[in-house]
C-alpha cells in the first residue's frame, strides 16, 4: 500500500479503516484455519 498517496486529512480514516480490515482479516483468517483443521480431520 501506497501512503504517499493519501492526503493526511484522510489518515484517521484510513487508519480506523485499516484496523477494521485487520479485524476481518484476522476472523477471515482464523475461520479459514479452523475450516481447514476440520477438513483434515475428517479427511484422515
Amino acid at each position: 500500500m501506497a501512503f504517499g498517496s493519501i492526503p493526511s486529512a484522510h489518515l484517521p480514516v484510513y487508519t480506523v479503516r485499516s484496523r477494521t480490515l485487520d479485524k476481518v482479516a484476522k476472523i477471515v483468517t482464523s475461520t479459514a484455519l479452523a475450516s481447514s483443521d476440520l477438513y483434515l480431520s475428517k479427511k484422515e
